[in-house]
């Protein structure tokens, strides 16, 4: 010990023979003194197939400072008044140096323990080609060494979540500069997320090892350095939730990029604005950044037309060539305004993985995409398109819907295997919204790409518009006995009270009635004119009635039209524009009585052919959890086989005004559509009830022209388990921010209400509320009578405290036993994430857990955070895991933290499985659940947990212990 406490200069080697007690500590003596304005270094050696733990715990006035340097890339500089910190470090050393400032009040305390790397590690390799796509790793993919085999040289990359507080666990992910282990210290993933920037190997080669495995939300980018040529800055970029993100780039010695990385297939990322000085350009990637890899490019030229944008996949590059930009990031579509519709727009639709080359690893290619405005009043406009790239082997379909809410005008473009289609040539047809839905059940599908433009509609096309309707309406009154004087003379006689409609010799053309109502203004018929139109349907063929009526004096217990359907159901019709009616053999009738309301009257209709019946065919079985669920939108129809019965509910779309089109929706009782029809999607909705086969078949089909239905979804069960339910209601939430209450009627037996996964951020739904009586049973599914897939029951009188509520899986069932319930719905995550209360109980479950299979739809994150004060409020969380699927590699994180410090975190996988039904406790502010399958097959987990006061006497606190004792901080 030299006269300042400590050396000028010290070399520190393990003992030898080394083991896994093999310790230095310094200070070795107990009263060493430490003078001003002194330096102290050491050098610490490390064997090959070694690390080292360095534990440093100082004091240090102002002015001291302690440094750790491992080369090449890896400083830090501690400067706090105490630092207490677990540094990690590989062969061949490190240095420390110690600054003791211009005071004697100092004090450093460390020690450094060798320890061997594990033995017979599973090794993964991935080759990097140049100019390919990018690999992505997760924390738990690091757990064992990664070697990648580049063409060039091995660039990596570090995204983390923006959770700060976990910087620090990037220490223990170490990168290697060669093949192994044994190669070249090269940095860690806290150097690299430090420096914003690449670390790039020297050579060919490179290894990333988690020495000490602690779960993180970060991800690592790596591929071929190729890809970076001429890049002066790269960044990666977090988006969260529902969050808009400005990102200023700037690139004045070099290509400037910001990446983005996503994991969750029910998220997208949408550029929302891109603000260029001129001359400059903003690139867009997918996967990598090669020629072929480049998706779009916004100047000053088109910035404004091009953009919103969705974009989808896992990675994707945002490239400034010059200059300065701004850009306006989220990855919520309501954010984004991305299903506004604007003349002058320009864009594109993909599949949600399309440029991504790796077929083999089976990445889902379904997407949907819509822009426009569901509304009766919609803007009218042009929309353009052309298929530039399709993949349409095995069962891959392409499905483009051009519809118009005014006119009722609308275009269907399906392509499949064996319909091509018009190739890529551009199709335009006016409406008020372009829907395109790719789907493929094939695992290597490469998906679509598709180009669109918007326009203002042509002045043939706009006809009258909302405002001169409205005019019409306002003045009709004014000219009233004009209108009947001029019109009257041009409505057709109605001999014996009834007139026929047959297709006529050229079924392309549409049938008016009255001839001079041509889908503008339909004429005043005079009062007590009676009519039964009936439209004639041939077997084989259907007929489409789209209907208008007005009354200009309003209605009061008159009945002035009504509408008969096949099935001879009645429909009664007061005012409306352009409401569609379906028939199918032998038809149906119109009755029009104009009484003395001075009705306006007009319908035009339209036959069409069926197609060859080339069903869809599933089975439903009793002890399926899980219903079968189709879009009611389909081209083809769907043939269902139960063991008993079949039992169908049907959920509406999201807009009212879509609802008439369930009425092309036809409902068979048998194995086709030469079997009975038992009535149209649009009564079973409207009858708060399921309809049910006589026997084991039912036949659904959309009738052409086969009107877009919006999110319509059709749900097929075995009657044996739904036979007990009286009221059954099919539920769609309109507004993800709050769905409304649905009410249930118990009083004739048991009720029930079925919902189906909806666009939100998150993918869950959530029960903010109870009232009524009775005992609601939630079903991850259908309901069953094994109760299988049951996940919650609640006492709907006594669950203030259970409540609110997250809900997960494709399909949710709510069953009421008891006279009548009221449920509040949300798909708003924050009303169960921030939701804290002491005597609060829940449960976190993963994605498809109780669904009664394996799937690789497992993955969740969950929190529960105390609600924010200026002193913080702290919970006992007490959790206990009663089910958790481990094969595969498959990961349970739990973290509870203090004011940022963990005070309990551990990370389950198969070989460090958590004891079921065992409960724990810790104290903390916030309570955090991860989830991870990567992708394989499980069958989830579940924990319960309960909010708890905290108490400073309370006994059970757990504490994360990590194998190596380390306290990251």
């Amino acid at each position: 010990m030299t006269e300042n406490g400590c050396p000028l200069f010290e070399e520190i080697h393990p003992a030898v023979p080394m083991n896994s007690s093999s310790v230095f500590v310094f200070p070795n003596e107990t009263n060493s003194a430490v003078l001003a304005n002194k330096t102290c270094s050491w050098k610490v050696f490390i064997p090959d197939n070694h690390f080292a733990i360095l534990y440093v715990n100082a004091t240090l006035p102002f002015g001291s400072s302690i440094i750790v340097t491992q080369s090449p890339n890896h400083t830090e500089k501690f400067l706090d008044v105490h630092v207490e910190v677990a540094l990690l470090f590989v062969a061949p050393s490190l240095d420390i140096s110690w600054f003791s400032g211009n005071s004697s009040e100092g004090k450093l305390d460390f020690n450094v323990q060798w320890q061997e790397y594990p033995e017979n590690m599973t090794v993964k390799d991935y080759t990097l080609e140049k100019n390919g796509r990018s690999i992505v790793l997760e924390h738990e993919d690091t757990y064992s060494p990664v070697v990648f085999r580049a063409a060039t040289k091995v660039s990596i990359f570090c995204l983390t979540e923006n959770q700060s507080d976990e910087d620090s666990y990037l220490r223990s992910i170490i990168v290697f500069d060669g093949p192994d282990l044994r190669s070249p210290y090269l940095g860690s993933l806290y150097s690299l997320r430090q420096s914003r920037s690449q670390l790039v190997s020297n050579f060919s080669t490179a290894t990333i090892f988690s020495i000490v495995p602690i779960p993180t939300h970060h991800h690592v980018i790596v591929q071929d350095a190729s890809m970076y040529q001429n890049i002066s800055q790269i960044t990666g970029l977090s988006i969260h939730g529902s969050d808009v993100e400005t990102v200023n780039m700037e690139a004045l010695s070099g290509k400037s990029v910001v990446f983005t990385h996503i994991d969750n297939v029910l998220v997208d990322e949408y550029l929302i604005s891109v603000e260029l000085e001129d001359g400059a350009e903003l690139q867009v990637y997918f996967e990598g950044l090669s020629g072929t890899q480049k998706v779009a490019v916004y100047t000053n030229s088109n910035n404004r037309t091009h953009l919103p944008q969705k974009l989808q996949g896992r990675v994707r590059y945002y490239v400034l060539t010059a200059g300065n930009a701004t850009l306006t990031l989220t990855r919520d579509k309501w954010n984004a305004d991305w299903e506004k519709a604007f003349a002058g727009r320009r864009g594109f639709f993909t599949s949600r993985y399309w440029k991504h080359d790796e077929r083999e690893q089976g990445l889902q290619q379904d997407s949907f995409h819509f822009i426009g405005k569901e509304s009766k009043n919609a803007t009218a406009y042009t929309f353009s398109y052309r298929v530039l790239e399709t993949d349409l082997s095995a069962d891959s379909s392409l499905h483009i819907v051009v519809s118009d809410n005014a006119q009722r005008m609308h275009y269907y473009d399906h392509r499949s295997a064996y319909e091509k289609g018009d190739g890529d040539k551009w199709i335009s047809h006016s409406g008020h919204s372009i829907s395109v839905v790719y789907s493929s059940n094939y695992e290597r599908s490469s998906g679509f790409l598709a180009e669109f433009q918007i326009n203002f509609v042509s002045p043939s096309f706009a006809g009258v518009t909302a405002a001169r309707l409205k005019m019409f309406y306002f003045f009709s009154l004014l000219f009233l006995f004009f209108l009947i004087g001029w019109s009257t003379a041009d409505i057709p006689a109605c001999n014996n009270g009834a007139s026929q409609f047959d297709p006529p010799a050229n079924t392309s053309e549409y049938t008016w009635y009255p001839n001079n109502f041509t889908g503008s203004l339909p004429p005043l018929f005079p009062n007590n004119f009676n009519c039964i139109y009936h439209i004639n349907v041939p077997q084989g063929w259907s007929a489409t009635v789209i209907l208008t009526v007005n009354m200009t004096i309003p209605p009061d217990r008159a009945v002035s039209v009504s509408v008969y359907d096949q099935t001879n159901q009645r429909e009664v019709v007061y005012i409306t524009t352009d409401e569609h009616f379906f028939f199918i053999a032998n038809g149906g009738k119109i009755q029009l009585n104009s009484r003395d309301a001075n009705v306006q009257f007009g319908f035009v209709v339209k036959w069409w052919q069926n197609l060859l019946f080339d069903p869809f065919h599933k089975n439903v079985t009793i002890n399926a959890p899980q219903p079968t669920t189709y879009w009611a939108f389909s081209t083809s129809p769907y043939q269902i086989k139960a063991e008993t019965r079949v039992s169908l509910v049907v959920t509406p779309p999201i807009d009212d005004n879509m609802l008439q089109y369930l009425r092309s929706i036809i409902i068979y009782d048998g194995a086709d559509w030469n079997s009975t029809c038992l009535g149209t999607a649009l009564q079973v909705y409207n009858s708060n009830k399921q309809i049910v086969s006589s026997g084991q078949y039912m036949t659904v089909q959309q009738l052409r022209p086969y009107y877009s239905t919006g999110r319509t979804m059709l749900i097929f069960q075995d009657y044996d388990n739904t036979k007990d339910i009286v009221q059954y209601q099919g539920v769609v939430c309109a507004n993800p921010i709050y769905c409304g209450q649905v009410t249930m009627d118990g009083s004739q037996g048991i009720a029930a209400v079925s919902t189906v996964f909806e666009y939100s951020l998150s993918g869950a739904e959530y029960i903010t509320g109870l009232s009524g009586s009775g005992i609601l049973d939630v079903y991850i599914g259908g309901k069953t009578k094994s109760k299988a897939n049951l996940i919650a029951s609640y006492d709907v009188n006594n669950s203030a405290l259970v409540l609110p509520q997250e809900f997960l899986g494709y399909v949710r069932t709510y069953v009421l036993t008891g006279q009548s319930a009221s449920i509040n719905l949300t798909q708003n995550s924050q009303d169960f994430l921030n939701s804290g209360a002491v005597g609060r109980k829940g449960f976190i479950a993963s994605r498809s857990y109780k669904t009664g299979q394996s799937t690789y739809l497992q993955d969740t994150f969950d929190y529960i955070r105390a609600p924010y004060q200026q002193n913080a409020v702290v919970f006992n969380y007490k959790f206990t895991i009663r089910a958790a699927d481990f094969v595969n590699n498959a990961t349970l994180s739990v973290v509870v933290t203090k004011n940022g410090k963990d005070t309990y975190r551990q990370l389950f996988n198969s070989t460090n499985a958590p004891s079921l039904n065992n409960e724990v406790s810790a104290l903390g502010d916030d309570f955090t659940v991860t989830y991870k399958a990567y992708g394989y097959p499980t069958t989830g987990f579940y924990l319960d947990f309960e909010l708890l006061k905290s108490s400073s006497h309370y006994g059970l606190f757990v504490v994360l212990v990590i194998s190596c004792v380390l306290n990251f901080v």
